[in-house]
């Protein structure tokens, strides 16, 4: 149920990070940075600032199922 290709992706990625110094309150922070950096780019108000808007979101939620899946 839970295996769709973003889970796939997240575990690709973090399973290298087991048993760093990452933790998954650093991977929150920057998935709080790209999120606010997302809607900051989304009140600049063009299309080209929409679409990177667009990405940093994408990332953000990315990162939000990196940090679920190193915990």
């Amino acid at each position: 149920m839970n295996n769709t290709w973003n889970h796939y992706a997240a575990r690709a990625v973090v399973r290298p990070l087991v048993g760093t110094w990452v933790r998954p309150n650093h991977i929150t922070m920057v998935r709080l940075v790209s999120g606010v950096i997302a809607c900051l780019l989304l009140t600049w108000g063009s299309p080209r600032a929409a679409l990177w808007s667009g990405v940093f979101w994408l990332i953000s939620v990315f990162l939000d199922r990196a940090d679920g899946e190193l915990a």
